[in-house]
């Protein structure tokens, strides 16, 4: 399961791929990144992912910073409180 990487930025891309294999979602299905920072995990599985990625952070700038990063929807909310609603999913 673990691979050998050389820098940093590849053994978090070696993670994200890790994580999403084993979630084992199905095409259409709704991942959900609670504590996504800048959102940088979020972009890189919905670039590969063919479902929709939800990123959330209570941190308004690492939400600005995310949403120009890829394909994720970033909201800045609290995850217990978070305004989910079927429409995003």
């Amino acid at each position: 399961m673990w691979q050998q990487v050389r820098s940093h930025r590849s053994a978090l891309r070696s993670i994200d791929e890790t994580l999403l294999a084993v979630a084992g979602l199905s095409p259409g299905e709704c991942l959900l990144d609670a504590g996504c920072g800048a959102g940088a995990s979020a972009n890189r599985i919905a670039a590969i992912h063919q479902g929709t990625v939800i990123g959330l952070t209570v941190v308004p700038e690492q939400a600005k910073r995310a949403r120009r990063g890829g394909k994720a929807t970033f909201l800045c909310a609290d995850y217990a409180v978070a305004p989910l609603r079927r429409s995003l999913l």
